[in-house]
Order: structure tokens, then sequence, then C-alpha cells
């Protein structure tokens, strides 16, 4: 190991101190050309990972790089679930034109541009079979599924085959009678629908709760939920989960869609 005590003897010469130093050279333009800055920005993921390896304060960093990583996430969802993102619903204005031009396709890729790290991440969740995604099996000391790089590379090889999927298709599969029939060779694309249904699902009830007028899938499904009689208490209950609008708000939306078609006529 080499011998730091210049370092340390020239800092104490300054009157300054190794994180007063380090904030003072990474956060003044003047000093953005200094080699010390190049190199610590040029290793900034091995310094970061030191700070995390370290046995007394490793809790503490984790959990402020926690605290950090769950801001971003809050500042995608609520650029996403704002009226920029484009996908607030008024129930009871709804127009025929509004439920033509739905198109989950449209939605994920809207999702993902608006969100990109939240979309990650909720896709990261929602990997856990490693023998569908051929993951090597491999489990932590708590027990969970470590995911390879190999698993990674197969990930990014069913998003990069999304844009060449029908949703609509699948979507005609999964509710035509006597379930989908889905040939071996549109299997994995099979996969990548589902998996990604589930994502917008997911992030659009998040979305919701920040925002209550973020709700174009919800008055969807509420629309086909009662085109399909429903239940009340089923719809209530998805109602609380986030799944669909009200009763009241789909009453008005059938109204609305009613007023407009007779309006075209």
């Amino acid at each position: 190991m080499r011998d730091f005590t210049a370092v340390f003897e020239a800092l104490e010469h300054c009157q300054t101190t190794a994180s007063q130093f380090l904030k003072t050279v990474l956060t003044h333009w003047q000093y953005d050309n200094q080699p010390i800055v190049q190199d610590l920005l040029l290793h900034s993921t091995e310094v970061l990972g030191t700070f995390l390896a370290h046995p007394i304060k490793a809790q503490d960093f984790m959990q402020h790089c926690a605290e950090l990583i769950l801001d971003l996430y809050l500042k995608e969802i609520c650029h996403a679930a704002s009226k920029d993102g484009g996908w607030h619903f008024g129930a009871s204005t709804a127009t025929t034109q509004q439920l033509e031009d739905f198109n989950l396709d449209d939605m994920a890729w809207d999702l993902k541009a608006h969100a990109p790290r939240l979309w990650t991440f909720v896709g990261l969740l929602m990997q856990c079979d490693e023998k569908q995604k051929g993951g090597s099996g491999k489990k932590d000391v708590d027990g969970d599924v470590v995911m390879d790089k190999q698993s990674m590379d197969m990930e990014q090889d069913y998003w990069n085959e999304v844009d060449e999927v029908d949703f609509e298709e699948f979507i005609e599969g999964l509710t035509a009678e006597g379930g989908p029939s889905i040939p071996m060779k549109d299997h994995k694309k099979w996969q990548v629908v589902i998996k990604t249904i589930k994502k917008i699902v997911i992030i659009s009830i998040i979305m919701q709760s920040v925002n209550w007028k973020l709700n174009t899938l919800q008055t969807i499904l509420g629309l086909f939920l009662q085109s399909a009689h429903t239940l009340q208490k089923v719809i209530d209950t998805l109602v609380q989960a986030g799944i669909s609008i009200s009763t009241d708000a789909i009453n008005a939306a059938v109204c609305s869609l009613s007023i407009k078609s007779q309006t075209l006529l």
C-alpha cells in the first residue's frame, strides 16, 4: 500500500478535510479540468462501490442511495402522471375517437419514455422465473434468485422485439373461446406481451395514486367490465385496487359516448 502521509499533511496544511476537498473540487467548474477531478469522475462507480462495501458506514450509505433512487422514481412518476404525459381521461366527456385511439403499444412506449428507470425497475421485480428466462438459478443468502448476465441479455433481446408485436392480435387471442392458441415460434413474443401488459397495469395504478385524473387504462377496463356484465362487487373491488373507474364514472362515460354518437349520426 502506498504512503499517503504527504496527502494527509497537505490537507491539514490547507486546513480542510477530505470531504470538504472532494465536495469543493466536484462542485466548482474551475476545477473541472484538474486531473484529480477527471480521475474521480472516471472511477466514480468504483468509489461508490467502496463506500457501499465499507464495514462501518455501508448501511447508512445504502440508505442514502435508496432515498436518492426513490426520489428519482417519484419524479418520473409525477412527470408521467402529469397532463403533459398525455394519459389524462375525463370519463364524463369521453368520445368514441378517444376509445378508438387508445393503444396499449403506444402506452407502453410512452411510459417507457417518461419513466424509463421505473419501467426497468418494475420489469426487474417481475423477473423471478429463472427457468423461463434461462437464469443460472443461483440464490443469495436470503434464498432470492440472482440474475446473471445471460438472463439480463435475454431480457434485453425480448424488449428489442416489442415493436414487432401486434398487441390487439394477442389480446384477441387471450379472450377467444377455448383460450389462446400460441404457435411455438410466437411463444417468446407472447411472453413479451403478457409482461408488458402487467407492467402497464402496475405503473398505471401507481400513477393514478399520484394523480387521479390519470385514468385512461382504468376507464377502458371499466367500460369493458360493464360490457361483460361484471358483478358490481367485482368492479368495486377493482376500483379500490386502482384498476378500474367507479360504476358512476363508467355510467357517465357511457352517457357521454351515447350522446356524442347520436350527435355524429
